[in-house]
């Protein structure tokens, strides 16, 4: 058989597939909607910069004794690499967000709120890098 035949014969076995288009659509209550809205709108995401060296499960267990909250919030590692924190208290939250950056691991790590209106595409921090002990004869052009 040729390539040509085979992807004819392909073509032919699933032209006529149908993966549930025919069933009636699934409608989430709104009752479930709402839950979901009110339980991530205290959630944090954070994301390691440096995957050689941060990964997920370690950020999970090392941020909530950075923030000082160890036993107040939950943290939920993403099939995508991310990590949710899910806060109590919104105060806890809001004092995570003011004391950024932080780091894990020697590297920083990026975080973002993790609402339902949320696009997680992390704060951007602009860094200054003050170095004192070069002396001005190391300095060439």
């Amino acid at each position: 058989m040729t390539s040509m035949e085979s992807q004819k014969a392909i073509w032919e076995d699933l032209k006529d597939l149908q993966l549930g288009s025919d069933q009636e659509l699934w409608v989430v209550h709104a009752d479930a909607q709402q839950n979901y809205i009110r339980d991530h709108k205290l959630c944090l995401v954070a994301k390691g910069l440096n995957s050689d060296h941060q990964n997920p499960a370690g950020i999970k267990r090392a941020m909530p004794g950075k923030w000082g909250l160890i036993g107040k919030i939950e943290g939920q590692v993403t099939d995508d690499g991310l990590v949710k924190f899910y806060f109590q208290k919104e105060y806890h939250l809001l004092t995570v967000m003011d004391k950024a950056p932080y780091e894990y691991r020697g590297w920083m790590v990026a975080i973002d709120l993790g609402g339902i209106e949320a696009n997680q595409t992390f704060f951007v921090l602009s860094l200054f890098v003050s170095i004192s002990t070069i002396s001005l004869g190391t300095i060439k052009d």
